[in-house]
């Protein structure tokens, strides 16, 4: 049996920890915004490298998905995603609804589950729970 190389290990040990790290914030228990049928398809060096890609290549894609719909299409494009690990953060979980792998290949379809009070301040909302004190001058 081939050696998973370590670098896909790290990566997905580092996802684990900040999904155990996160599901014990507050952040982490507000509301979520799912969504569900992004499809991913990735070549790359190994199956594992095109699956650990196809999850930041979905997350991006769920991301850019969920701003649309909030905002509209013309909105969504004034809004900036941030960076692949800003968006990592912004992630609660996700789940694989369905993927075929070979060797080089990953291809499937995922379901991102998006903490609120971040998103919310992406597309310029204000979180849930939160109270705007600013006064009209």
């Amino acid at each position: 049996m081939a050696a998973v190389p370590t670098c896909p290990r790290v990566f997905i040990a580092a996802l684990l920890i900040l999904c155990g790290f996160l599901a014990g914030t507050p952040q982490a228990r507000a509301g979520t915004y799912t969504v569900s049928g992004i499809p991913v398809d990735v070549t790359a060096a190994d199956a594992s490298t095109a699956r650990d890609q196809a999850i930041v290549d979905g997350q991006r894609a769920a991301l850019q998905k969920l701003v649309e719909n909030m905002m509209g299409s013309e909105k969504a494009k004034q809004i900036p995603l941030p960076s692949d690990d800003e968006i990592s953060a912004m992630v609660q979980d996700f789940e694989v609804e369905n993927e075929r792998v070979s060797s080089v290949r990953y291809v499937g379809s995922l379901t991102y589950r998006f903490l609120s009070d971040p998103v919310d301040r992406l597309v310029g909302r204000a979180p849930v729970g939160t109270v705007d004190t600013t006064t009209m001058p």
